[in-house]
C-alpha cells in the first residue's frame, strides 16, 4: 500500500481580511483570483436544477433572518450513505436536466428514501444492472469498465469511493472541442425547494461561520499526457473537487432559484501540483447540444484553489483533511459575481443560502483515476454578532 501524507489545513478565523498566509505569499481573495488567467470551463454544468419563482421555498420574506437564538446546523445530510444512493441515468438529456432515476443502490438502512444521488453522465454505460459486491468490511462496490462506487457504510477507510476509466470511456482517443466529457458526481439538495434542510437551513447572512470538515484521498491515477496524440491542457484534465451552490431562495426577490453562483474547493487537478484558484463562466447556456456540443449553465464558478487549504495538492496515496471556516470564501465569491453585473438583482447575503453540493470526477482527458472521502461536514453556526 502506498504511504499517506496527511495534509491539515490551517482553520480560518472568521471572517479575516486574507487567506491564511503560506510563505512568502499572501494574497487577499480578490487577488488571487485576479492573478491566475481564466482557464476553459471544466467544471460541472447541470447537477442542480435552478427552482423558478412557481415553486415553494422556505426562505424568509424579504430577506428577513429567522435565526435570533444560537444555532448549530449540519447542511450535509446522510454523510456516510447509511440511506443508500438514488442512480441517475449515464444520458443526462439536455443541460443535464433530464437524467432519469434508474434505481437506488442501497445501504445499511434498506427503508428510507436517499439523500443523496449519483450522476453518472456521459459515459457509456450505466451502473443500473451491476450486481454489487460485498468486499470484507461490508462495504458494497459496483464497478464496469467505464467506473467504480463503493458505499463504505463508515468503515474506517472512506464514507465513498468514486473512480472513473476514461481512457476506456473515449476508446484511448483525447476528446474534441466542446464534447461533452464523462462526471461521477455524488450530490444532494440542501436548503433549495426539496432538499433535507430547505426548512431550516439559515442564509449567509444568519451565520458566523461555516465549517467544512473532510478527508479525501487519491487512491490511484494514471493520467496520458501524449501530446503528439493531441493532448491539450486546455481541454483534458481529471478533477475531483466539491461545490455549493449559492442561491437566492428569497421567495420576493427577483431572482429567486435563478440566481445561483457555483463554488469550488479542489482537491486534485492532474495539471497542477498546487491548484490555482479561478473565477469563470460555466459556458454560455446556449451551446448546441444536437452537434455534440456540452451545454453549460451560464453561472459562475469560482473556485478557490489549494492554498487555503494546504501548500500542495494530492498524490495518490495522499490524503487531505480539511477543517475551516469557508464563509469568507463564499462571501468573496458572491460579491465578485455581483461586481461583474451577474446575480445581482440582489446583492443581500440574507437572500442566499446553500442551495445544494456535490462531490467527485470530471475527466475531460484520459485517465483512469480514484479517489475516496469520508467524514464529510458542513456546519452553519450563528447568530452573525449584531443581528
Amino acid at each position: 500500500m502506498a504511504p499517506t501524507l496527511t495534509l491539515l489545513a490551517t482553520p480560518m478565523r472568521a471572517p479575516p481580511a486574507a487567506l491564511p498566509e503560506r510563505g512568502a505569499s499572501k494574497r487577499t481573495p480578490s487577488a488571487w483570483f485576479a492573478a491566475v488567467p481564466v482557464l476553459p470551463a471544466l467544471a460541472l454544468a447541470f447537477t442542480f436544477e435552478a427552482q423558478g419563482a412557481e415553486h415553494a421555498g422556505s426562505a424568509a420574506a424579504g430577506g428577513e433572518s429567522n435565526f435570533q437564538a444560537p444555532f448549530s446546523i449540519e447542511l450535509i445530510g446522510d454523510p456516510r450513505g447509511k440511506r443508500g444512493v438514488k442512480l441517475r441515468s449515464v444520458n443526462p438529456g439536455p443541460a443535464g436536466y433530464g437524467a432519469r432515476e434508474e434505481g437506488i443502490l442501497r445501504g445499511q438502512d434498506q427503508g428510507a428514501a436517499p439523500i443523496w444521488t449519483l450522476m453518472q453522465a456521459y459515459s457509456k454505460a450505466s451502473l443500473a444492472s451491476v450486481e454489487p459486491l460485498t468486499l470484507p468490511e461490508g462495504q458494497k462496490k459496483w464497478t464496469n469498465a467505464y467506473k467504480e462506487f463503493i458505499l463504505g457504510h463508515g468503515t474506517p477507510d472512506a464514507d465513498f469511493v468514486l473512480g472513473v476509466n476514461s481512457i476506456e470511456e473515449y476508446g484511448s482517443q483525447y476528446r474534441r472541442a466542446k464534447a461533452p466529457w464523462p462526471h461521477l458526481l455524488l450530490e444532494q439538495t440542501i436548503c433549495a425547494p426539496g432538499g433535507h434542510a430547505s426548512e431550516a437551513g439559515p442564509s449567509l447572512a444568519d451565520c458566523q461561520a461555516m465549517t467544512l470538515r473532510v478527508s479525501v484521498q487519491l487512491r490511484s491515477a494514471r493520467n496520458l499526457h501524449e501530446r503528439d496524440r493531441g493532448y491539450s491542457e486546455g481541454l483534458h484534465a481529471a478533477q475531483f473537487q466539491l461545490y455549493f451552490t449559492l442561491q437566492n431562495l428569497n421567495r420576493q426577490s427577483p431572482g429567486y432559484g435563478k440566481d445561483y453562483v457555483w463554488f469550488g474547493v479542489p482537491f486534485y487537478d492532474d495539471r497542477h501540483p498546487v491548484i490555482p484558484p479561478t473565477s469563470m463562466r460555466d459556458g454560455t447556456g446556449q451551446e448546441d447540444e444536437s452537434k455534440g456540443e456540452k451545454r453549460g449553465t451560464g453561472r459562475f464558478i469560482h473556485s478557490v484553489g489549494t492554498r487555503p487549504f494546504a501548500d500542495r495538492g494530492l498524490v495518490p496515496g495522499a490524503r487531505l483533511g480539511i477543517q475551516t471556516n469557508i464563509l469568507p470564501l463564499m462571501v468573496e465569491a458572491l460579491e465578485r459575481t455581483w461586481s461583474r453585473g451577474v446575480c445581482n438583482s440582489s446583492t443581500n447575503l440574507a437572500d442566499y443560502k446553500i442551495g445544494g453540493m456535490n462531490i467527485g470526477w470530471e475527466v475531460p482527458g484520459l485517465s483512469a483515476v480514484s479517489a475516496q472521502f469520508k467524514d464529510l461536514s458542513l456546519k452553519a453556526t450563528g447568530p452573525k454578532a449584531g443581528k
